[in-house]
């Protein structure tokens, strides 16, 4: 495992060695980690997509900090034999991607084409973009190349839980917006335990800054600094971590600071009812009043009868949802009956869902879902 390590207290160099391993039921999609640093992290119960590239989970550090978190798994295989400076048509093995177009980097060659997610096999375009084409060995590295313009004129929707040093600044917060032809982006909503924002719509003033060779996603500007995200490979997910300070913007990192894990969800396409019924192991970290988390088993039926069970939680005054209704959304949002400030939004695969609601009064709760 590779960490890269940015914290809130600047500190930016790798850590030292540890042991870190995880394993994984492949009937259930339980991950669990085991080693010395599983238990200073506090990631002690995880869940695996079907689409097998997010990972959620919940537990407690050694320090007593409750966890919510969240993996997401970079875009690349190795090639299944040694290829000439020719062929096509190649096999690439470990590359859990969608069928559909795709450039991969082998090497210093770029190749852009179409990926059979059936067959494995990528046929494309060799020494795309100005590169070279070339021999290349079985059991070569195939990058996912990203391109500037996958953040570009989306419709996203983002769930965040701010976690801070000031009590009453701890909430949910959910928004909708865009982005422009150039990555800036502009909130059509924004709500909060408070209540709507009334200055909607706004530009946001910055913009998304996407690292074409890795994923990472950034922020323009000063405002947003820390802000630290990964663009998923079917690029419609951003999972990310930011502080700020709500008085002084400028003052990140001194006197009052709140800490956002915020997820965006691009949700360009119309969704079905079926979309929601399944099996979900759900995740949600609650702040606030009350802290700690809780995971468990939420099932839906095909009319969207919500059942739920496998209950377990850090904290006692944490208690397993009632039976209750659900339904989705063309858009791919999904409320639940009785639980009026639940608001979740469907992945674009259908595999997840991330979702706020108010546990209790002054509880706030950021959830995930997986199927």
């Amino acid at each position: 495992m590779t960490e890269i390590r940015h914290n809130p207290t600047g500190e930016t160099t790798c850590p030292s060695p540890f042991t870190l391993t995880f394993g994984i039921n492949t009937s259930t999609g339980v991950v669990t980690p085991s080693g010395a640093t599983a238990l200073d992290l506090g990631i002690s119960h995880m869940t695996m997509t079907s689409s097998k590239n997010l990972i959620a989970g919940t537990g407690t550090s050694d320090d007593s900090s409750y966890q919510l978190a969240v993996m997401q798994k970079e875009p690349r295989g190795t090639l299944s034999a040694d290829l000439d400076n020719s062929t096509t048509s190649f096999s690439v093995d470990n590359l859990t991607f969608s069928s559909g177009p795709i450039v991969v980097q082998i090497d210093s060659e770029k190749i852009s084409g179409a990926y059979n997610s059936s067959t494995k096999i990528i046929t494309g375009t060799r020494g795309y973009d100005g590169t070279i084409a070339a021999e290349h060995s079985a059991g070569a590295v195939v990058v996912f190349v990203y391109s500037e313009t996958d953040l570009y004129s989306k419709n996203f929707v983002y769930h965040q839980l701010q976690a801070s040093n000031v009590s009453n600044n701890n909430q949910w917060e959910r928004a909708t917006g865009q982005t422009d032809s150039g990555g800036a982006l502009r909130l059509t909503s924004l709500t909060t335990p408070s209540g709507s924002a009334s200055d909607m719509p706004k530009s946001l003033g910055v913009s998304f800054v996407l690292s074409t060779a890795t994923g990472r996603v950034d922020m323009s500007g000063t405002v947003f600094s820390s802000f630290h995200g990964f663009l998923s490979d079917d690029k419609k997910t951003i999972v990310a971590t930011y502080t700020d300070n709500i008085a002084n913007p400028s003052a990140v990192d001194t006197g009052q600071n709140d800490y956002h894990l915020i997820i965006y969800q691009m949700d360009d396409q119309t969704y079905i009812a079926d979309a929601l019924p399944g099996t979900y192991i759900s995740h949600l970290l609650g702040i606030g009043g009350q802290f700690g988390w809780s995971y468990f088993t939420t099932t839906v039926a095909s009319g969207g009868g919500m059942t739920f069970s496998d209950f377990h939680t850090s904290n006692g005054s944490f208690t397993i949802p009632a039976t209750t209704s659900g339904c989705i959304s063309a858009s791919g949002v999904v409320t639940i009956a009785g639980i009026s400030s639940y608001h979740g939004q469907m992945s674009y695969d259908g595999k997840f869902i991330v979702g706020t609601q108010t546990l209790a009064s002054g509880v706030y709760a950021l959830q995930i879902d997986t199927k």
